[in-house]
């Protein structure tokens, strides 16, 4: 994920928010023409995972078999797969999300349990599609429609493993309070650190004689 990660960091978020208009429906529907339509015939053939190395993600078929300049320049098809997922990406990041708080905002700062469990959840939820008797789409149409199931899917996953319920399993795991009884004294363990160092006071002028300046009162 680094290059997605370097794009992160050095787009200037802030400055680009106050030249783009507020989000709207119009450009959400635009980045979902790109997703589906456009990007599929731009690059038809498999592009190699933005990281990781050639031999997986969908280049381990093509990358075996091309010599030549074709193989110097491989290294073009990663830059062209990840020109092409971070431009729908910016465009929804500035042109679609809300810039102000919604009801999902709080997952924010409980995306840990999400990130760490996504892919657990996500494999238990392709095995239990592949014991449904669930037709195969082959139609383009088809494909957009599984595309879309995606959004309730996902919601779902997040709320669940971003939920009080769920982080409180894990709270002995994330925050294991308990490992304190074992590394510290009885006496140890009803001791409370200062939550911060008490404020230096204003500097205090020396008595004359002594040598002149401030020191401080702590």
């Amino acid at each position: 994920f680094l290059p997605y990660f370097a794009v992160g960091y050095v787009t200037p978020f802030k400055k680009v928010e106050q030249l783009l208009p507020k989000p709207s429906f119009f450009p959400a529907l635009l980045i979902l023409g790109w997703t589906i339509f456009a990007a599929p015939a731009l690059f038809p053939t498999a592009l190699p995972d933005g990281h990781g190395w050639y031999g997986c993600c969908g280049a381990e078929a093509s990358f075996p078999v091309v010599t030549g300049v074709e193989y110097s320049l491989f290294w073009t098809r990663r830059l062209a797969k990840v020109s092409c997922d971070v431009m729908p990406m910016l465009a929804l990041v500035f042109l679609v999300l809300p810039r102000s708080a919604t009801s999902v905002s709080w997952i924010g700062s409980e995306t840990l349990h999400p990130y760490l469990f996504h892919i657990l959840v996500l494999t238990w939820v392709n095995r239990g599609l592949e014991l449904l008797p669930i037709p195969k789409v082959t139609s383009e149409m088809g494909h957009v429609a599984v595309l879309l199931l995606h959004v309730p899917l996902v919601l779902l996953i997040q709320f669940t493993l971003a939920s009080k319920i769920f982080r409180w399993v894990w709270k002995w795991c994330f925050e294991p309070a308990w490992l304190l009884d074992l590394v510290l004294e009885p006496e140890q363990r009803t001791t409370r650190l200062p939550a911060a160092l008490p404020p230096l006071a204003a500097p205090v002028p020396v008595q004359s004689g002594v040598d002149r300046g401030s020191v401080l009162n702590l």
